[in-house]
């Protein structure tokens, strides 16, 4: 049974936020007012939206967000650690650096100490 509509709202919910935990509060509030109202009530016109439609577009199943879950972890743990955003391009900004620095420039136990293209690379020789 597909609920990717349901699947969708909540996800976008739990990446809402961590980004209010990560916005700055000291900074003036009033700017992001009519954005925090307008998030609130309309997820399908948030600035989000073309990536989570990529996530579940083609038939995307529930099984296939612990891989999503799994991401948000490690970037809560390494990247938003002690870390106070003023705003949310810098924020956007920073999750597109980690996830290009996670898909090619780790280094794991679990890869053989290899960067992850590398071990994909290999595991096809």
């Amino acid at each position: 049974m597909r609920h990717r509509g349901r699947v969708g709202f909540l996800l976008f919910n739990r990446i809402i936020t961590l980004f209010d935990e990560n916005i700055d509060e000291s900074k003036s509030l009033e700017i992001f007012h009519p954005i925090y109202t307008w998030k609130r009530t309309s997820y399908e016109n948030y600035t989000l939206r073309p990536m989570l439609k990529k996530i579940f577009e083609g038939g995307k199943l529930v099984y296939d967000l612990p891989g999503i879950e799994e991401i948000r972890k490690y970037c809560k743990q390494e990247m938003f650690y002690g870390e106070n955003y003023s705003s949310y391009e810098k924020l956007i900004e920073d999750i597109k650096e980690y996830i290009k620095w996670y898909n090619t420039k780790r280094i794991k136990e679990n890869l053989k100490g290899m960067y992850p293209i590398d071990y994909r690379l290999h595991s096809f020789e």
